[in-house]
């Protein structure tokens, strides 16, 4: 995750990243109240995201995103009866991560924020619930104030 971060800083120094870039709003490592609902609940969270983003109702996105959290859960509880499960825990943990960062990217695609899936990808594994309350506290009405600045070449 660092080198990640660290491959963007020299992206910036390079000039091939726009320093001045829109950014979350918010840090991942945040204090809003939905960071701390997210720990035990983070389908809550996601499933208003997704009705911001437009992709589905809110109930549904809950029960969706429940959906997967349940069987994680289930897994890791049925661990204690056979290691595999617990493996298969995991892997439903890395499996909502990954749908969380589906919509990470809908989000900063629809507010028109830098970044990319791989740290989308990074932020929801290792700080799922910091990345919910970042994608919740976005304004989702300032979608048409930002500009990207544009770069042109012309030759000759």
């Amino acid at each position: 995750w660092m080198c990640q971060g660290l491959v963007i800083v020299c992206k910036e120094e390079a000039g091939e990243l726009f320093i001045g870039r829109r950014h979350f709003e918010t840090f991942l490592l945040n204090f809003e109240p939905v960071t701390f609902v997210s720990f035990p609940f983070p389908f809550l969270g996601l499933g208003v995201v997704a009705e911001k983003v437009g992709w589905c109702n809110k109930i549904v996105g809950i029960v969706l995103y429940g959906l997967a959290w349940l069987v994680m859960v289930v897994f890791l509880c049925l661990g204690a009866a056979d290691e595999a499960f617990a493996y298969m825990g995991a892997a439903m943990y890395f499996m909502l991560a990954l749908g969380a960062a589906a919509l990470r990217v809908a989000v900063r695609h629809k507010l028109q924020i830098s970044g990319d899936m791989v740290s989308d990808y990074m932020a929801c594994t290792f700080a799922l619930p910091g990345a919910i309350g970042q994608m919740y506290a976005e304004d989702f009405n300032k979608q048409g104030a930002w500009t990207k600045e544009v770069k042109a070449d012309i030759t000759m």
